[in-house]
């Protein structure tokens, strides 16, 4: 399935840089050349983040390891982003964990569209921004494509209070469009006479195809006769005069 996703890259590095934006190693120039709409959307994230209270790691930890689904980061003095892929009408699910033992998270940013927060039970749901778990779990079918941003805290108390990790989780989302719905072809009707027979069809629904045909179904031409319109349906009078196949192709 990932390999049908398009990840939008740039997106998602704009995301990393609103989040490494104090690493030392940070290239300059690096922001212009990104886009901006999930550095706006971290960014509210961040700002919301910003108004909990002080952030004291548990026991004095400055080390911390997130693990989201079958990826672990372990964080000393930076920020990291996990970037999630998904698409619009495929469901997706998130697990995430931190090896300091949490009693609830807080998650600030920007939800996907037909994505919630729960736990591993979906017992739990998230409130003011708070949801008590110490395993919290994004899940659902998403159903609006673009980029979305999160920022993840856990915290050793209840309702986002106590102490919490060093470092923040930032997870990032591009939401990739649902697959078009494959076309069906046109209905081809007939009415056959003593020595001809009328292929007939819905005009507009054959709108994007072309008829062909064929003598030995591997080989498919173009037919070129032109069609005669009678309302919404168009016909063809062919004579009998070989064994021949019909069916309507999609227009090259």
């Amino acid at each position: 399935m990932l390999a049908r996703i398009n990840i939008k890259l740039r997106l998602s590095l704009a995301v990393l840089v609103f989040l490494l934006q104090r690493a030392p190693n940070l290239p300059a120039g690096l922001l212009s050349r990104l886009s901006l709409p999930s550095i706006q959307i971290v960014q509210k994230a961040f700002i919301a983040a910003a108004s909990l209270a002080a952030p004291h790691a548990v026991s004095g930890a400055t080390t911390s390891k997130y693990n989201v689904n079958d990826a672990s980061y372990t964080v000393a003095n930076k920020s990291i982003l996990h970037i999630e892929p998904a698409q619009v009408g495929l469901k997706t699910k998130i697990d995430i964990s931190n090896t300091i033992t949490a009693a609830s998270w807080t998650i600030e940013g920007e939800m996907p569209p037909g994505l919630v927060a729960t736990d591993i039970f979906d017992e739990v749901q998230l409130v003011d921004g708070v949801i008590n778990t110490p395993f919290p779990v994004i899940k659902g079918t998403p159903t609006a494509p673009g980029p979305y941003g999160l920022i993840l805290k856990p915290w050793s108390l209840k309702d986002g209070q106590g102490n919490t990790a060093p470092q923040l989780l930032g997870l990032a989302f591009d939401i990739a469009p649902e697959d078009p719905a494959p076309s069906t072809p046109p209905r081809l009707g007939y009415q056959r006479q003593a020595d001809t027979i009328t292929l007939y069809w819905t005009t507009d629904e054959a709108a994007s195809y072309q008829l062909t045909r064929s003598t030995d179904l591997a080989l498919w031409d173009p037919v070129t006769l032109t069609p005669v319109q009678n309302g919404d349906q168009s016909s063809i009078q062919i004579p009998l005069t070989q064994f021949e196949f019909y069916r309507f192709a999609p227009a090259p």
